[in-house]
């Protein structure tokens, strides 16, 4: 987006649901983009759930042009947020993973035409 709005990958019908089990475990993924100058910030992962309840997390530092590799521990110790930029608690995280309407991650990282490509996305639903 060569106007400087932020796009993201939205996750598909089987990252929906019932992910109560995966509280405090990880959500992993690697991203890059094609070029890594004129950077934004912004939300990186966005999960909205519990009828629209919105949490949220910003990674330490964006993905270089070559594959960067995150992994995001789902609990309340690691920095999650809420909609309204306040902490998200344990019982927030919990009722959003238990019903997930909609998961993203972030792909665009600078002001300026780019490309952003995603991969190895795994939900650590806590189960063998």
């Amino acid at each position: 987006d060569a106007l400087g709005g932020i796009w993201y990958f939205q996750a598909p019908a089987e990252y929906r649901g019932n992910f109560a089990a995966a509280y405090g475990q990880t959500l992993s993924f690697d991203l890059k983009q094609s070029i890594d100058n004129s950077q934004l910030d912004r939300r990186d992962i966005i999960i909205t759930g519990d009828g629209g309840s919105v949490i949220w997390f910003d990674t330490a530092n964006n993905p270089g042009t070559d594959w960067t590799a995150y992994s995001v521990v789902l609990d309340a110790s690691a920095g999650w947020m809420n909609d309204d930029d306040s902490p998200a608690s344990e019982a927030q995280i919990r009722a959003v993973l238990a019903d997930i309407e909609d998961l993203q991650i972030r792909g665009e990282y600078r002001n300026g035409e780019d490309t952003g490509s995603l991969d190895n996305v795994v939900l650590n639903s806590g189960c063998p």
